[in-house]
């Protein structure tokens, strides 16, 4: 009997511990409602009781939404570019494209890929902008970090260090702080605003995304990006990385 009870533990304990493993991954992955995960664990050789709690709760209303979501041209139109591309399957793929000019074909691509896709429809070639100004600004760019001496029409405007340098000299600069259910800081996210990150603490910015005008019920925008799962919209701001900047384009 002794032997069966702890065989009985030992497969609840499994049982607990792979359901609370599946409702983190779900947190994180789509980040529905605001989740609170209690784990306690009763001394060696008894069961590990788990108990997983989701809490969900609207923190900004209907009207409030429609305020943050009433955006310019621009801004509707990098959403909608945006929002377009997580219907195309792409593998992430990172390397110099020699031809068409250095832009990969419509199923490679990273992060940065979606973020100049996303702005065709709002007539904005930031190829060519970053380009120009790079040739008329050297200075003010990170080139050293790939170790050239001149720009690259080609790859300059798929490398995050060059988008956050021409965004801070042309966009709107906004707050980096993320405060769920205040609406006075929420609404300074607005749909179509341009995040960039930075995954690895040690190196240059290394990641960019869009702002969505879907949100958590936390009041939290997703994201439109690829982080190596192809062009997705999902949640996660405020669990992705540090931020270390947030732009507004109303018009290059």
């Amino acid at each position: 009997m002794k032997i069966q009870t702890q065989k009985y533990k030992k497969w609840v304990t499994a049982v607990i511990f792979v359901i609370v493993v599946a409702l983190i991954t779900l947190e994180l992955t789509f980040g529905i409602g605001r989740s609170a995960f209690a784990i306690k664990v009763i001394g060696q050789g008894e069961v590990m009781t788990a108990i997983a709690h989701r809490v969900r709760r609207s923190c900004l209303s209907n009207n409030e939404v429609q305020e943050i979501n009433n955006v310019s041209k621009v801004q509707q139109d990098i959403l909608v570019g945006a929002k377009e591309r997580t219907s195309h399957s792409v593998l992430y793929i990172s390397k110099y494209y020699s031809d068409n000019e250095g832009k990969p074909p419509d199923h490679e691509g990273v992060c940065t890929d979606l973020f100049w896709r996303a702005l065709e429809p709002a007539q904005i070639d930031i190829q060519e902008l970053i380009y120009q100004d790079m040739k008329k600004n050297e200075q003010e760019y990170p080139l050293s970090l790939w170790g050239m001496d001149a720009p690259d029409r080609g790859i300059d405007f798929r490398r995050v260090p060059n988008i956050e340098v021409y965004l801070k000299r042309y966009a709107k600069s906004l707050t980096l702080e993320v405060n769920e259910c205040d609406f006075d800081n929420l609404k300074e996210w607005q749909p179509g605003d341009i995040v960039i990150f930075k995954l690895d603490r040690k190196g240059p910015s290394d990641h960019i995304a869009i702002v969505s005008d879907k949100r958590e019920s936390n009041g939290v925008p997703y994201l439109i990006h690829n982080y190596g799962v192809g062009e997705v919209e999902r949640a996660g701001l405020t669990r992705f990385g540090e931020i270390v900047g947030h732009y507004r384009i109303s018009g290059i």
